[in-house]
């Protein structure tokens, strides 16, 4: 496979994810907003996360751990994002904080 090859393919990817995303944006810029859009808006993120919660949940080994570090991490986000809002912050602390648990501890 030559590199000229590649270098279009590469530049071929790059112009249609770029029209793909601003397709998006002209198409639905004169679409009036609808209720049920607006719900979705609303509401999906947090539903995600519940579905995302229990899909974590249910690999957990809970005859070796008893599902303590889980739950422990799982308050600590809910904690976190209460109170600075922030879901980088809530992810990566969390996500640091069960890797320290499952090393040290568990």
């Amino acid at each position: 496979m030559s590199s000229s090859y590649l270098y279009f393919s590469i530049f071929l990817c790059a112009v249609f994810t770029f029209l793909t995303r601003i397709l998006a944006f002209l198409v639905f810029s004169r679409v009036e907003p609808n209720p049920t859009m607006d719900y979705l808006k609303r509401h999906l993120p947090v539903m995600i996360m519940t579905i995302l919660i229990f899909y974590a949940l249910s690999g957990t080994n809970w005859n070796q751990t008893k599902g303590i570090p889980e739950i422990l991490t799982i308050i600590l986000a809910t904690l976190l994002h209460l109170k600075m809002k922030n879901a980088l912050i809530s992810i990566f602390s969390t996500t640091v904080f069960y890797m320290i648990l499952m090393q040290t501890i568990f």
